[in-house]
């Protein structure tokens, strides 16, 4: 006899989520256009793979931009629309 049990979690529908943006309240284009200048990009002729160029790439650019236009996480409402509830 061969049988299976499968748990399904059903949110309740006053469960709130978390969305992660970034806050562009104080962002200065000029500053982080020349911070991204000044960045140490020949760092990546160094790498002997695409796939290290691109983890250096993306760590420095997400340094410079976070300090630019730091992340925020914010909780939000979870409505249902409402055309599953007519269904």
């Amino acid at each position: 006899m061969v049988f299976a049990v499968r748990k399904f979690d059903i949110p309740s529908k006053n469960t709130h989520k978390h969305v992660t943006t970034r806050s562009f309240t104080n962002f200065n284009a000029n500053a982080f256009r020349e911070d991204l200048k000044s960045a140490p990009w020949d760092s990546l002729r160094n790498c002997t793979t695409p796939d290290e160029m691109v983890e250096i790439w993306k760590n420095m650019f997400l340094k410079i931009a976070d300090a630019h236009a730091p992340r925020r996480t914010r909780r939000v409402r979870n409505k249902t629309p409402l055309g599953l509830l007519l269904s």
